[in-house]
Formats: structure tokens, sequence, C-alpha cells
């Protein structure tokens, strides 16, 4: 089967875009839709499918629901918005028992309580097999506020809010039962939208592009890149990680660059800014003591070789690093 970015391309060309009040569709972390003069919606659905996006052997049904909320609001905060509502549509197995229900929706709602959004409906039918997840959310911000993909500039620094790779090594952790530290296994378990983040990114007009690290960050970099028509130059040995990780990666038998760059469901937000308005940035996230950003590359005018890749990666020695694979793809892993 051909790759799942190939068949959204595809769905594209049969999508007819009808409504005035759309101002971006398909091709971003979630649609903007016009609210008034000053306002947006941003809307946002995301599938989760047992044994593809979640193993129910790993998680328990508290844990499944906060981290299914808690994903689908990482795609708000990659548009700079704040989440108000959601919609929860549920396909459920024979299997699973009104309890494992009840625990599930604790978990959703525990989520979704921290960051004030209300669940207001959705939709449940019967599953032969598996447990079926989609979640739709609906988030608001300023028209000037919000951020897309496709606004990286030549020049333009790329920053992370947070470590990478860890919730592969966490994944790998649980799967290999090896004893880990809880940072990695929180990672994997209990991502943290970054809406504190992302609310502060949208005052932010230098703030020229975001999206958020689901599929790897080579991946989701790539895409962002790509809608930006523009190249990245990374810097291995600046892209935070947890302490211990080569460590711990071998521990695991994990090769530490490619958990490093292609490893997803960390859900940090990777933003591309001008580099020259850092100390402002700097001097906002002062009274944010919980949020830190890495710088770990920049922006470059695409070169006119096509054979020169979207994202290179170099290492303190300028060398560069060869990447096997971009990340996570549904129709591929």
């Amino acid at each position: 089967m051909t790759s799942e970015f190939d068949i959204i391309k595809n769905i594209q060309t049969h999508i007819i875009e009808r409504n005035p009040q759309l101002i971006k569709g398909i091709g971003d972390d979630a649609a903007v839709v016009k609210k008034d003069t000053h306002t947006v919606h941003v809307i946002s659905k995301d599938l989760l499918i047992e044994d593809i996006h979640f193993e129910l052997k790993f998680t328990s049904w508290l844990d499944l629901g906060k981290k299914a909320m808690a994903v689908n609001l990482s795609d708000i905060a990659a548009m700079a918005a704040k989440p108000a509502y959601a919609l929860v549509a549920l396909g459920i197995p024979s299997k699973m028992t009104s309890s494992d229900i009840s625990e599930l929706y604790t978990g959703l709602e525990y989520v979704a309580n921290e960051f004030s959004v209300s669940i207001v409906g959705g939709d449940l039918s019967r599953s032969p097999d598996k447990l079926f997840i989609s979640i739709t959310v609906v988030g608001e911000v300023t028209n000037t506020g919000c951020k897309y993909r496709d606004g990286a500039q030549e020049g333009d620094g790329i920053y992370v809010s947070g470590p990478l790779g860890s919730a592969a090594i966490g994944f790998a952790g649980l799967k290999k039962k090896k004893i880990i530290d809880h940072a990695y296994v929180q990672a994997f378990k209990n991502p943290r939208p970054r809406i504190a983040l992302g609310s502060l990114l949208a005052e932010c007009s230098y703030v020229h592009a975001m999206i958020d690290t689901s599929d790897g960050l080579v991946q989701d970099l790539e895409h962002m890149m790509h809608a930006s028509k523009m190249q990245a130059r990374l810097v291995l040995d600046d892209i935070p990680i947890e302490k211990e990780f080569h460590e711990t990666c071998k521990k695991l038998k994990l090769d530490p660059v490619e958990t490093l760059l292609t490893g997803g469901e960390d859900y940090q937000l990777l933003f591309c800014m001008d580099d020259k308005k850092l100390p402002n940035l700097l001097k906002k996230l002062e009274m944010k003591r919980n949020i830190q950003i890495n710088r770990i590359g920049s922006v470059m005018k695409p070169c006119e070789d096509s054979h020169t890749p979207t994202i290179q990666v170099f290492d303190s020695k300028q060398k560069e690093v060869k990447i096997k694979t971009k990340g996570f793809d549904h129709f591929k892993s």
C-alpha cells in the first residue's frame, strides 16, 4: 500500500472547499474556520485503534483515556490555540465491560478538566474485535495568533519544547519488560499537550511556523519544510534528551540516533522563529518555570540540487548523519 501521506494527497484532490469561512482545510494539524472578526475556531480529529496506536497489555483504561485526550489536545496546541470542546466516539468490542468504559471516560475527563475542555457528545458503536477511539476537539485563537506549518522563513531557528525520543524508549522498555527510568515510561503513557506554550507563542508574531512531534522529529519537521518550501539543517547534539538516554538505548538495544530522530509520540512543539527575537521570547518564559525550549537547527533556502534531502542532520564534528527512516507511517509500519 502507498504511504499515509500519499493517501492524504489523493484525498485532497477530491475535496472542494465550499465554505468561505474556511481559512485552512486539509494539510495542517487542524482545520481553521473563521468565528468572528478577531477569532478563529481550530478543529482537529484523531483516531486511535487498538494494536496500532495502543496495546492494552501496556496500559490501564484510565491511562488510555488520559493519553487519548492528551494527544488530541496536542494538535490544538500545535496551532497555538486553546481547546474548548471535545466529541468522543467509541467503537466498543464485546470484551470491554461497563467498568472498563467508566474507567476510560474517567481518564478522558481527567485531562479534559485539566485543560478546561468540555466533552459535549460523541457516538458509540459496536466493534467486532478492537477498540476504536475517535476524538474531535474544537479550540479558539485570535486570527493573527494561529500558527501553521507553512510559514517557516530562511534563516529562522528551529526550536523544540522538550526531550525527544523518550516515548519510543518508554514503549520499548515496556515491550521488552526492562526496568527503565520512570520519565521514559511516563513520556509514553502520559504525554503532556503543550497548551500553555502554544498559547504563549500565539502572542509572538516572530514565530513563523509550528507542528507537534507525533510521528518523529524528522518526519514532522519534513512536513513543515515541505509546506514552507524550505530545507532544514539540524545539529544532533543540540537536540534535548532525558538523562541516561544513551545508556538506556544501549540497555534496550535501540539505535540512539534513530530513536532520537524518528521515535514518535513525544508531542513536543516544534517551531521556527526569528532568532533575533529570542530574548523577547525568553522574557515571556521567565514566569513559566516549567517550560523549556531548545534551539536544534536552522531553516535553509532550498538547494537547486533536487537530490539534497529536505532535512540534513550533522554531528558536533560537522559530519552528516545519514537518516535511515523518517518516522511513523500507518501504512508502512
